[in-house]
């Protein structure tokens, strides 16, 4: 009898636990082209990859199953560099439901190389306090990056608390760790790193956009099943808004980022739009991200 109690609390206490979880990450790790490493190692990898994200607690609130953050992540191993170390692209993506319906709406879509060790059984850790390692680092910085956004999503800088963690992640690590591709400033003009990622979000400059992003979620697209019309021209409103953040901050990582979230979205839901519409939607979108002109142009017709 005793025992039974003892198992049914375990089992009671699993369950809170798993269901206080903020992420829902499903995790792919690749490696088709693998000399030396042997396979069984990136199925460890990517199974502990995904217990790391889905089972650490976050944040102090507490998620129902079913409003955990969904998201997906690739990594796809480009090279073994020895010694346990491997460099790989990275591709992470987050999704949110959009409000009484079926849809769901992409809010980062974000792709980049890094290289990391990893070593069997050796525990990835949650890096914002402390850098461990790099894969740690890069694992904990996405993870409050996505959480970032979803509260971004939902409430005014919702997201503030986790984009100041990610930010003061950066700024503690190593001299050696801060140097390195994707940590730091880096040179040239073409300003795509996880720095400069933080840097917009919390960057003046780009204030408005963060309204406009929760303008086009909350305000927007979750009226759509309601009211398409109203719920277009709001979202039109935060799009104008973006456009004036990209004219005060040129070239700016988190412009670019929005579109490549958004670009499929914001076309298919245009399309549908008057033309005088469809046209104003065409120039805010090839002005903010001129690389998709093409994309864009069944906007003109």
């Amino acid at each position: 009898m005793t025992k039974n109690i003892f198992v049914f609390v375990l089992m009671l206490l699993t369950v809170v636990q798993i269901s206080g979880q903020e992420l829902n990450i499903s995790v792919s790790v690749q490696a088709p082209n693998l000399n030396t490493t042997d396979p069984r190692v990136i199925t460890l990898m990517e199974a502990e990859i995904q217990e790391f994200l889905n089972s650490t607690k976050w944040t102090n609130d507490d998620f129902e199953t079913e409003e955990r953050i969904e998201g997906n992540l690739l990594i796809a191993i480009t090279n073994e560099d020895g010694n346990n170390s491997f460099t790989a692209d990275f591709t992470i993506q987050s999704i949110r439901p959009i409000f009484n319906s079926t849809q769901k709406t992409t809010l980062l879509n974000y792709k980049e190389s890094a290289s990391f060790t990893y070593i069997e059984n050796q525990p990835i850790r949650n890096s914002e306090e402390k850098y461990f390692d790099n894969l740690s680092a890069l694992l904990t910085f996405y993870a409050y990056t996505i959480i970032g956004m979803d509260y971004d999503s939902f409430s005014k800088y919702g997201g503030e608390k986790y984009f100041s963690i990610v930010n003061n992640m950066i700024l503690s690590l190593p001299s050696d760790v801060q140097l390195s591709a994707g940590w730091s400033p880096g040179g040239g003009n073409r300003k795509r790193s996880r720095y400069w990622m933080v840097e917009n979000i919390l960057n003046p400059r780009l204030k408005t956009m963060r309204e406009a992003l929760y303008t086009y979620h909350r305000k927007g697209l979750d009226i759509m099943h309601e009211d398409p019309a109203k719920g277009k021209a709001i979202m039109l409103s935060a799009l104008k808004s973006i456009q004036r953040a990209s004219e005060s901050y040129p070239n700016a990582m988190y412009v670019q980022m929005f579109s490549d979230s958004k670009h499929d979205e914001i076309l298919e839901i245009y399309l549908a739009a008057d033309r005088a519409e469809k046209i104003v939607v065409y120039d805010i979108m090839v002005g903010i991200d001129p690389y998709r002109t093409a994309v864009f142009q069944p906007l003109r017709r």
